[in-house]
């Protein structure tokens, strides 16, 4: 068992008195086995613990309900037996008074509960788990792969409080699958989801006695479409998902199809579609307050096995927000939550998984006023009295813990609300071996069966008994619009734009998706898998609605297109983004949709101030819909590179059309760029796009292109992003590009393509059918993108979700000639001058600062000295190479500052993680986090603050070194690009760059002897498994930044003067020659970063090479040390 397994089951240990067994078949009786890599956990109590248990309640109904229950008397009943020797004469007597005390609860105000009981067979009914009992898997909508054939019947258990039985109400002609039961507020009705007579899903009604069956939902949209999963509203309508939209898993091909959320208004027959979201929405009800409570699944490059957001909406579909577990990596899934009765915010539901137990799990009392993020809302864990839920982060959440719960519903004395959040009926099996049955479960741990019967499972228990009716939320649509209206209060509000000065946004890049389309043909569509509409993502094609204008406070107000899923991208003035938002928000015909600001909480109040955007008409997109085009590689980049790239990057040597100073490029054929596509794809993650089917259809120049990027993947930290974490500026294509290569000129709107195809995540594909054409599912993909627009138009206005701005067919453009060469030879030429070096022989000994609490840094003593700085071999920023003098001696860290130093001056500060290739299936990405790795994603004001505190601390004149003082450190009076020798050089010993090591992002964590659990290195990957550049022939041993010295320090005692982590400077970035001083105040200016790091090549690690990055900006793979002179 690995350590994190380990960890995982010492957790659950210390929830309570557990019993931890072995997994695997010692047990005789039958039961439900899991394949998990740790010994099951099994939650029971010893007798002790039960008494306790029971005294906890009975006290606290007494408190409740003085007048009106037992109280005394069952406290006394329970100090007798305490007393009874015999330990199974105690047990049974303890069980006894159990069951009497705790159904004597005025709070259970009913006589009978309403449930589903299946017929699971004898062989079966202490066996099976999952689509076997009627759950559909986690990881699909509701009823697309449902066992239809179980037989299901809603019964009353009678009498439960003393004898209780079971009294059928209802069950199909066929004994077919019933589900998704729902009472009515006047409990004289029951809706639920069983079989037409096509075997399609639909809505039922009948009443209380089992009488007066009738069809809700339609027929007309045919037996390819399925309706299900409902709830009664209090103004009379009802809502329900349905797979009327035909969208498509985008992870298992498109092939399942996904449920929406629409709105029935039983009186006219009318059904309105309410949410337009990528994947499924699952188990509305509704809250206290009116407002819809439901689950909804999206991915848009985040995690898909663990990114399930507990959302809200008013019942018109308008003000649909967060509730809980945005951006949260626990639980994998939130099903079944219901309000808690009389309480404004908590809710009850249940933690489970992706894959593994379906729908059944660890069942959480949560509230949004503690916290929304992963377990801070954690009020309780049932069974897990007075015990802090951690977060986990896995798949499998629920596999391997027992008790298995499902379906929460929690009660609450009529009227009084007394005993609401501290009792609940629940279907449950308890141990592994034991049947699926109703119970009664409380805060303090206890468990009280109250029906379970051979042969059968009992689910879905309801309290037959009326409910109060919530408000009724006025409806704000207007369907005679087709927009909506966005007002965002202020941008720069909130934690999404951290750290980004104000004016820095100078506009908003609206946005949409096209969604993966399904197939009325059962096995057929098309999704986003890996290798689908991109190397490593993204799953959704993307597109451009327009651009307008954020004003100097931070206000924007503008017009979407409604029922469209919108993202808005902040840009600043060169059209880079500064944030991607990874998810999207729908306005209704008419709505006006309020942002306080990026990524603020769901549940902060608007900020108490006028803005410019308030006073003025919102900017219309609406002309511009005509001209929506989906983001197409091939007719945005692609007529780029025909034109500028493909006169030197047709494949061929270089031969004198121009010169090289790359070492790993000499005698060697350049990157083609051609338009044809690849012919040799194929990846061996998990889950991927197979290149049999439709996996991998993209161009030479494609995949040469990305390979120089960096992006979150199809699959990136479900944590917000740090600001500019992928923006174009950080990615090697465009650092490359800026410095000129080889006199290519790229123009403000080609500038703005290659922009937005990073910022979109690098797809390829704009077009669906271009993913699918000539292959056997096209015709599938076409009938579920006709069926899509056809229903749209009945129940969705003013939107066709396919087909209405796929790009055009790109036009090949001649190539121009290639750049002349001269006028670069020439600045090189006069640029270049001999490398000379001179020292002071004044020496210095070396100095350690105490940071206290055990952190320390070691500097080393650098003489003065003169220096040729510059390259006549690098990039044209890197000349003239020029004299420079170092005129004092300084001592400079002798590594860069590690995360436990920084966080001596900021305790809050985080490295954060690097990000994943692939999936991630309930494993985090890459933590760079650790006290003694280098620090990065921060920025040169946070480097700058941290030498202001340490020279406060230590009364010392402790900065950043400026470029000369750095290169003239890092050469160590060394002509060559390198303190250790030239391009080519062996670097393993002296350096961590980008090396066969890189080889390891190919990782896959859904193989081996238990998915999900833990991830595994592909071996031997391929060029489109490990396509980061690199230098293969070395390994240098280091996968990602490592600890300082582990290699050797260049002669003046410095360690990773190359690679490990780049290194701010001083120093503005300006043409040479340089000046030793930051002059540049202004919150957007360029500050120099040298020494690459161990994502980088060589060429980009050299003593003379620079990269500028705005002050403000985090830079994944930047650090820095400290001088003091």
């Amino acid at each position: 068992m690995t350590r994190k397994h380990i960890e995982a089951t010492l957790l659950y240990l210390s929830l309570g008195s557990l019993i931890v067994g072995s997994s695997i078949g010692q047990e005789k009786s039958p039961r439900a086995h899991t394949s998990v890599p740790f010994p099951e956990v099994i939650k029971t109590q010893s007798t002790a613990e039960k008494i306790l248990s029971l005294r906890r309640a009975i006290e606290d109904i007494e408190n409740d309900h003085p007048h009106a229950f037992s109280g005394e008397k069952f406290l006394a009943e329970l100090s007798a037996l305490e007393q009874i020797a015999d330990e199974k004469q105690r047990i049974d007597a303890l069980d006894q008074l159990q069951k009497r005390a705790l159904l004597a609860n005025p709070a259970l105000d009913f006589d009978k509960i309403l449930v589903v009981r299946r017929h699971l067979g004898n062989n079966n009914d202490r066996i099976l788990m999952g689509r076997r009992i009627g759950m559909a898997a986690g990881n699909f909508s509701s009823m697309y792969n449902a066992l239809k054939e179980l037989p299901s019947e809603i019964a009353q258990i009678e009498s439960f409080k003393n004898n209780a039985r079971v009294h059928s109400l209802y069950q199909t002609e066929k004994k077919q699958l019933i589900s998704d039961i729902d009472l009515h507020f006047d409990h004289q009705k029951i809706m639920f989801s069983s079989l037409n007579n096509q075997n399609a899903f639909r809505l039922f009604e009948l009443g209380v006695d089992g009488k007066g069956l009738k069809q809700l939902t339609p027929d007309s949209d045919g037996n390819d479409v399925d309706h299900f999963d409902s709830c009664y509203l209090p103004d009379g309508d009802i809502i329900f998902t349905s797979t009327a939209s035909f969208c498509g898993m985008p992870c298992i091909d498109g092939k399942p199809r996904m449920s929406s959320i629409y709105r029935l208004t039983p009186t006219s027959g009318k059904i309105r579609q309410l949410s337009f979201d990528q994947d499924s929405s699952w188990c509305p009800t509704v809250h206290n307050d009116g407002r819809v409570l439901y689950l909804r699944w999206e991915y848009s490059d985040l995690p898909h096995s663990n990114s399930r957001i507990l959302m809200t909406m008013h019942p018109d579909g308008t003000r649909q927000k967060s509730y809980l577990f945005s951006n949260s990596y626990f639980p994998a899934s939130f099903f079944y939550a219901r309000p808690i009765p009389g309480d404004p915010t908590k809710v009850v539901g249940i933690a489970t998984g992706h894959h593994g137990n379906s729908r059944t799990g660890r069942m959480l009392i949560v509230d949004p006023q503690l916290g929304t993020h992963e377990a801070d809302g954690v009020v309780q864990e049932i069974p897990g009295y007075g015990k802090k839920v951690q977060a986990i982060v896995r798949d499998r959440l629920a596999d391997g813990i027992w008790p298995q719960i499902t379906q929460p519903f929690p009660v609450a004395q009529s009227g009084s609300h007394k005993g609401a959040g501290k009792y609940f009926l629940v279907s449950m099996k308890p141990t592994p071996d034991a049947l699926w049955g109703i119970y009664l479960v409380d805060i303090f741990d206890n468990r009280t069966l109250i029906m379970e019967q051979e042969e059968y499972g009992f689910f879905e228990p309801i309290p037959l008994k009326k409910s109060p009716k919530p408000p009724v939320i006025s409806d704000r649509v207007d369907e005679s619009i087709n927009t909506a209206t966005v007002y965002i209060q202020d941008i720069y509000h909130g934690p999404g734009l951290k750290g980004v000065p104000r004016g820095s946004v100078k506009s908003l890049r609206v946005c949409s998706y096209e969604f993966s389309p399904a197939s009325p043909i059962r096995g057929q569509g098309s999704g986003g898998l890996l290798g689908t509409i991109g190397m490593d993502g993204p799953w959704d094609i993307k597109k451009v609605l327009g651009t307008v204008p954020v004003h100097a406070d931070g206000s924007a107000h503008f017009t979407i297109p409604a029922n469209t899923p919108i993202f808005l991208l902040p840009v600043d003035q060169n059209g880079q983004a500064l944030q991607i938002m990874r998810s999207w928000f729908t306005g209704q015909p008419g709505e006006r949709v309020s942002c306080i600001g990026c990524h603020e909480g769901s549940h902060e109040s608007p900020l108490p101030k006028t803005t410019t955007a308030s006073t003025s008409t919102p900017t219309p997109l609406d002309e511009l819909l005509d001209d929506i085009e989906n983001f197409s590689f091939a007719t945005q980049i692609q007529p780029i590179i025909d034109q500028k790239c493909l006169s030197c990057h047709d494949g061929k040597p270089a031969n004198g059309r121009y010169t090289s100073h790359r070492a790993d490029y000499q005698q060697k054929p350049i990157p083609y760029l051609g338009a044809d596509l690849l012919k040799d794809w194929k990846v061996r993650y998990a889950g991927s796009a197979n290149s049999k089917s439709y996996g991998g259809r993209f161009s030479q120049s494609y995949y040469q292109l990305f390979k120089m990027t960096r992006g979150p993947g199809i699959e990136s930290d479900m944590a917000l992003l740090t600001a500019k974490e992928f923006s174009a500026d950080s990615t090697e294509l465009v650092q490359m590009l800026k410095k000129g290569h080889h006199g290519v000129k790229i123009n403000p709107s080609e500038w703005q393509r290659i922009y937005q195809w990073i910022d979109f995540n690098t797809p390829f594909h704009g077009d669906r059918l271009d993913i699918v054409r000539g292959l056997p599912v096209e015709k599938g993909v076409r009938l579920g993108m006709k069926r899509s627009n056809e229903l749209a138009a009945i129940y969705s206005a003013y939107r066709t979700p396919f087909g209405n701005t796929n790009p055009p067919k790109p036009q090949k453009l001649p190539p121009l000639p290639v750049p002349d060469q001269n006028a670069e030879k020439q600045t090189r030429a006069a640029g270049t001058l001999p490398f000379k070096a001179t020292t002071s022989t004044s020496k210095r000994n070396n100095i350690t600062l105490d940071l206290g609490r055990g952190q320390s840094i070691n500097l080393v003593y650098i003489p003065a000295g003169k220096f040729t700085m510059g390259s006549a071999d690098g990039a044209l920023d890197e000349l003239p190479m020029h004299p420079q003098t170092i005129h004092n001696g300084f001592w400079m860290a002798e590594s860069e500052i590690t995360n436990a130093q920084m966080r001596r001056f900021n305790p809050n500060h985080n490295s954060r993680y690097e990000d994943r290739h692939g999936y991630q299936f309930g494993q985090t990405c890459y933590d760079v986090n650790g006290d003694t790795l280098p620090a990065v994603r921060l920025s040169w004001d946070d480097a700058t603050a941290f030498c202001q505190w340490l020279s406060q601390k230590t009364g010392k004149k402790i900065s950043l070194p400026t470029e000369s003082q750095w290169e003239w450190a890092c050469r160590a009076t060394r002509a060559t690009p390198f303190w250790f020798g030239d391009q080519g050089t062996d670097f393993h010993p002296f350096s961590n760059l980008a090396d066969k090591s890189l080889q390891d992002y190919a990782d896959d964590s859904a193989k081996g002897k238990y998915p999900y659990f833990s991830w595994q290195k592909i071996p031997n990957p391929n060029p489109y498994e490990a396509y980061v550049p690199r230098i293969d022939h070395i390994d240098d041993g280091s996968f990602l930044a490592q600890a300082p010295k582990k290699y050797k320090a260049n002669p003046w005692g410095l360690y990773d003067m190359h690679g490990n982590v780049a290194e701010w400077t001083r120093s503005d970035y300006r043409p040479y020659p340089a000046d030793n001083t930051a002059a540049d105040n202004h919150h957007s200016a360029l500050r120099v970063v040298r020494g690459g790091s161990w994502r980088d090549r060589p060429h980009r690690a050299t003593s003379s090479h620079r990269l500028p990055y705005p002050r403000f900006q985090k830079v994944y793979n930047v650090g820095f040390r400290i001088i003091v002179e």
